[in-house]
């Protein structure tokens, strides 16, 4: 068509409404809408026109809609629109335009709804539209746009950026855009977002489209943290909350580790309290990645579903990936029919799956690499047993299900026991049912929490159960099913402890009743041949129990005043000691040698009061020597020595009294704690009442008590037959050898 003529409209200035579209308009001239200053509406579309007269709308002041679309307009004048200050909408869809002028909207300040869609814009300078402070709808969808960044006033409503090739969410300040109602990014090329939080006042859902990407990862990192916010608001604010709705559909979504927290969020995109966002046609958000997973529904999946490989240290025939729902590192090396375990696994790994291997023993899990491990699956493995195996601290559950157990030890039981949250699975192993098995039942009974399949935890065997043959769960089995009372090996075992018993108890009696009927031969016999043994078992008491004096009292007569003391003290106060007195107890008519053998035989102790007197006696080496060859042979110390007053030279005196005053501690008569030490060296036996001839003589004086001697006679004669022979011939020969130097000294002084 041929270009209008350029004085078309003149004479019609008060003309408001223009239609010229669909005229196949190639050229506008510059002056044609001049005549005709109160046009307010203007239509212009599905023409031809390439470009516009910068000057052309220069007097239409009034103009308030303008539309241009479906042109082949290639650029726009910066000053094409140089005084439209009441210009409210501008359509320019589905032109050739790649740039704008930064200031072409610097006079078009009322502009509320632009369309620039359909174009060719690549970019868009970032304060392009701060001239337009009212706009609340702006189209650019279809453009090549690859980056928007825009600074935008806070009525703007509707932002249609769909079918660009933007990579990345505008940068946009939405805490400034409160109004915002409506951001469509549909058939983009974004494949990564972070779900931003839109702010509205205005009562209406806020709709984010992002249908159409390439988006294989979401964050909701922000829309948590205002959820928790939402949650802490007033209740009439809590109300007047209004969510986002964003769609989602049609992205090749991965699903791994990364997404894990937008597909928690899914599962509880139907929960009735108040959330920052709610998301659209859940069902058809799909998995593209990986494979396995290829175009199931995201909300489908289970949470254990979503893994990052690891390839760092991962042996080659098994998987190692990161669960994000615990964020646990696993190792899966399941169905390999591996017989040991990997030795190069990541770093604090803690899930391990070994499931249909040959693993036999557990010793390789001591290995430090292992100590991380909280979930351990070892079913159908030929495990036979649990013994040296340190449980890893961490580890919390447990799976040996279809292994080759047949027992666990105390240990285990007791240590799986204390070990607070721990799970563990058992069933499908040949157990044992006898009546050790007793014990593991109790286990069982007290522990049926944290077994997880007790029910299913059965005995290799059947059991007779009401007559019938049946396998049940080890729970359900009485304990005399399990272990019978008349079960043979455990009464032969029974009947041999027994047998055994009576048999020592027999030997016990036999060698008792042996004993007390032979209790002196046996005494000797051990005291001769076995003296270190003797010395264990016997006591003094035992081995004097049958000598009738607890001493005998060695003296010269010029020393009688102390054998008077020692009478008073030792025999009339407590413990009441018995005293051979040679005054008072010898028999009158036997030889003196005899008196002074049966006195020190028959004493416990004897008593030798040693002055310078009685060093001089005649009878002093014969009563010395005899108690000291009997206390050699006895092998007990038996002499108890009283110094009393100055005694001669050391070299002077006998050499066996030389030997005994310099090893042996001695006593002196009257001097500090004398009498407390003299009943110490005594006899240590229990108190006892003297024998009554001891007590008819207490309240006697002294003197009569020495003159009493013939009450004693007939004790005194029957002791004196208990000697053995042994003892008897080595003192007789210490009082012959003391008889001889008595007789050689009479001799010389006669």
């Amino acid at each position: 068509m041929e270009p209008l003529p350029e004085h078309l409209l003149h004479g019609v200035p008060r003309l408001e409404n223009v239609s010229l579209h669909d005229c196949n308009l190639t050229h506008i001239h510059d002056s044609f809408f001049s005549f005709s200053p109160n046009i307010t509406h203007l239509r212009l579309e599905n023409n031809r026109l390439s470009m516009l007269p910068e000057k052309i709308f220069r007097n239409n002041t009034m103009l308030k809609e303008l539309n241009l679309n479906f042109n082949s307009i290639q650029e726009l004048p910066e000053n094409l629109f140089p005084n439209q200050k009441y210009l409210e909408k501008l359509f320019l869809f589905k032109n050739n335009i790649s740039v704008l002028p930064n200031g072409i909207f610097k006079y078009t300040r009322n502009i509320k709804t632009l369309v620039l869609g359909g174009n060719k814009l690549q970019t868009i300078g970032r304060a392009i539209f701060r001239d337009l402070p009212n706009l609340e709808e702006l189209d650019l969808s279809k453009n090549n746009l690859t980056y928007f960044s825009l600074d935008f006033n806070e009525y703007i409503k509707f932002i249609d950026l769909s079918y660009n090739n933007l990579t990345q969410m505008p940068s946009i300040n939405w805490l400034q855009h409160l109004k915002l109602e409506k951001l469509n990014m549909n058939y983009n090329k974004l494949t990564y977002i972070e779900i931003p939080v839109l702010y509205s006042t205005n009562r209406r859902n806020p709709t984010l489209n992002i249908a159409h990407n390439n988006i294989k990862t979401v964050s909701v990192q922000d829309i948590l943290i205002n959820d928790q916010t939402i949650k802490d608001l007033p209740s009439k604010d809590y109300e007047s909350y209004v969510e986002t709705s964003v769609s989602l559909a049609s992205n090749p979504f991965s699903c791994d580790c990364r997404i894990y927290s937008f597909y928690d969020y899914l599962k509880g995109n139907n929960e009735a309290h108040k959330r920052s966002v709610r998301f659209t046609r859940t069902q058809d958000l799909t998995c593209q990645e990986p494979k396995n997973l290829a175009n199931q529904a995201i909300v489908q999946l289970r949470p254990n579903q979503f893994t990052c490989d690891l390839n760092d240290n991962c042996s080659t025939s098994c998987h190692c990936y990161i669960r994000a729902e615990d964020n646990s590192r696993v190792v899966n090396c399941s169905n390999l029919k591996l017989k040991s375990l990997p030795t190069s696994i990541p770093l604090n790994t803690s899930v391990l799956y070994f499931q249909g291997n040959m693993l036999s023993s557990m010793g390789g899990f001591n290995s430090q690499i292992w100590e991380n491990l909280t979930d351990l699956y070892l079913d159908g493995n030929q495990v036979t047993s649990l013994d040296h195996w340190s449980i890893p601290i961490k580890l919390k559950h447990l799976s040996l299900k279809g292994n080759q157990l047949k027992y666990l030890t105390s240990t285990f039981m007791d240590l799986l026991s204390v070990t607070k949250g721990f799970q563990i699975s058992l069933s499908d192993n040949p157990w044992n049912c006898n009546c050790s098995t007793v014990t593991f039942k109790k286990w069982l009974t007290e522990h049926y929490q944290f077994v997880k399949d007790v029910k299913n935890v059965m005995c290799a065997n059947r059991l007779k159960l009401n007559g019938t043959l049946m396998r049940k769960p080890i729970l359900m089995i009485p304990d005399d099913v399990i272990c019978p009372i008349s079960d043979w090996p455990y009464k032969v075992q029974l009947i041999s402890v027994t047998v055994i018993c009576v048999i020592l108890a027999l030997l016990l009696f036999v060698v008792s009743v042996l004993y007390y009927r032979n209790k002196q031969t046996v005494i000797a016999y051990v005291y001769i041949h076995m003296h270190n043994v003797f010395m264990c078992f016997f006591n003094e008491e035992d081995i004097d129990e049958d000598k009738t004096f607890d001493a005998f009292v060695s003296y010269s007569s010029s020393d009688r005043d102390v054998a008077l003391r020692l009478i008073e003290e030792l025999e009339d106060k407590e413990p009441h000691f018995k005293l051979c007195i040679h005054e008072r107890n010898w028999i009158a008519g036997n030889q003196i040698s005899w008196n002074i053998f049966n006195s020190v035989h028959n004493s416990r102790k004897t008593i030798l009061v040693i002055s310078k007197e009685f060093l001089e006696s005649m009878w002093f080496q014969v009563e010395f020597h005899t108690a000291y060859y009997q206390m050699l042979e006895d092998k007990i110390d038996r002499l108890i020595i009283i110094v009393k007053g100055e005694l001669p030279q050391k070299d002077t005196l006998d050499k066996d009294l030389q030997y005994l005053l310099s090893t042996k501690t001695y006593l002196v008569w009257e001097e500090k704690w004398f009498w407390e030490k003299l009943k110490y060296a005594m006899p240590h036996k229990k108190q006892q009442m003297l024998q009554n001839d001891v007590l008819a003589l207490k309240d006697r004086p002294a003197s009569e008590k020495i003159k009493t001697v013939e009450n004693q006679i007939a004790i005194f004669s029957s002791g004196g037959n208990k000697t053995t022979g042994k003892v008897q011939e080595v003192v007789q020969n210490g009082t012959n050898k003391a008889l001889n130097l008595v007789n050689k000294e009479t001799m010389n002084k006669k």
